[in-house]
Parts: C-alpha cells; sequence; structure tokens
C-alpha cells in the first residue's frame, strides 16, 4: 500500500510538473512572437518539434498554424503531452491520494481542472499572430 501511495504522488508530481512546463513553454513564445522586430517570422511548428509530438499533430492537423498547434498542446484530450491531459491525469491521481494531502491541494487541482475544462471547451483561443 505504501508503494502504491508512493508512486501516485509520484506521477501527480510528474503530471503538474508536465502541465506547468506546457504551460510556460506556449506563454514564452507568445510573448517572443509580441516581441520580434518586424520582418522577422517565427512560427509556431517549432512548438510542436520541441515536444517531440510531429506524428502525434499531423495525424489530427493538415496545417500547423497557430490555432491548430495551441489546440493541441493545451487542450487536446486525446495527445497525453497536451495540458489539459496531464491536468486530467494530476486530478486523477490527487483524486485517488486525497487521504495522504491536505485538502486545499485537492481544490486548488481540481478547480484548476474544471477552469482548464471550460476554457478548452468552450472559448476559442485567440490569434495572436497568423502568417
Amino acid at each position: 500500500m505504501l508503494s502504491r501511495s508512493a508512486e501516485r504522488l509520484y506521477w501527480l508530481a510528474r503530471y503538474l510538473e508536465r502541465t506547468e512546463n506546457i504551460a510556460r513553454l506556449v506563454n514564452v513564445h507568445m510573448n517572443l512572437l509580441l516581441d520580434l522586430p518586424k520582418g522577422v517570422e517565427m512560427g509556431w511548428r517549432q512548438l510542436i518539434l520541441i515536444n517531440a509530438s510531429k506524428e502525434e499533430f499531423y495525424e489530427k492537423n493538415n496545417v500547423a498554424n497557430e490555432r491548430n498547434i495551441t489546440r493541441f498542446l493545451l487542450a487536446d484530450a486525446g495527445y497525453p503531452g497536451s495540458l489539459f491531459s496531464s491536468l486530467s491525469a494530476a486530478r486523477e491521481n490527487i483524486r485517488t491520494s486525497r487521504e495522504l494531502l491536505p485538502d486545499e491541494a485537492w481544490e486548488q487541482v481540481n478547480e484548476m481542472y474544471l477552469f482548464a475544462k471550460k476554457s478548452a471547451f468552450y472559448r476559442p483561443i485567440i490569434r495572436l499572430y497568423e502568417p
């Protein structure tokens, strides 16, 4: 029982770290695009290459544009490396380990999951740059 609990906590931390990293990666890339001088083009394809998810992306999308890439990285429930999938897995791990963690931890992760679910499926992604 102790090893199962330790494993769930380990994976909870991994999924939360993965969630944070993908959010930071997209955020930094969006800020970089805003700061580029005129005439310099930098697309979104690099994010797919960084995540080593080129095959998975092109199975679902024909065009590598901002909208498709951000949806894929942030909101695609079918892609295990997406922010939403990582957050879903973290939520499941914390749900099954609630007796080991403070209630506030469950509430924060659950609230973040519900926010991401609502944002991913009910709001369009804002376009900052479209080549």
